[in-house]
């Protein structure tokens, strides 16, 4: 019972850090090789979980065949529990990996903000200095016009 409990607990934790895995690769696309890689590791350890588990069940039917069984049998649960403490050191950090990405991603989020506001003002400015070169080029028209007028009125008064 002991060793179906550690083997079920051990596959629930497997399903867990997967699901997690499930979340992080839908929120988040820029870290999919990262994802891909603790999926392989987290295969990796399943694969072992279940190797483990196999033995632990051919370790028991030997322990009703012969009497040095269990020694077989507590090495098996030694290496179930390393295990199970391999996919729980993986399981934290790989949600500390991940939460360093979501913070990450937000400060880029953030910086992509902030450079959104700045070109925007950028751009305001932009349109400001050309409506007031439009608004000089006018000006500068008008004092052309003005100049030329008063040129030739002043060319009326020639003695």
């Amino acid at each position: 019972d002991e060793i179906r409990k550690l083997s079920e607990n051990s596959s629930s934790q497997s399903k867990t850090i997967g699901n997690q895995l499930q979340n992080i690769q839908s929120a988040v696309t820029e870290i999919v090789t990262a994802s891909q890689e603790s999926r392989e590791m987290l295969n990796s350890l399943s694969q072992d979980i279940s190797s483990t588990h196999l033995l632990v069940d051919q370790i028991t039917s030997a322990m009703q065949e012969q009497k040095n069984g269990s020694r077989q049998i507590n090495e098996s649960l030694g290496i179930l529990n390393d295990n199970s403490n391999e996919v729980k050191s993986a399981s934290a950090e790989m949600e500390h990996g991940n939460n360093a990405i979501l913070d990450e991603i937000a400060k880029l989020k953030s910086a992509a903000k902030d450079l959104q506001h700045g070109m925007d003002d950028m751009s305001s400015g932009a349109m400001t200095i050309t409506q007031t070169g439009e608004k000089l080029s006018a000006l500068s028209k008008q004092m052309d016009e003005s100049i030329n007028n008063i040129g030739t009125q002043l060319d009326q008064f020639k003695v």
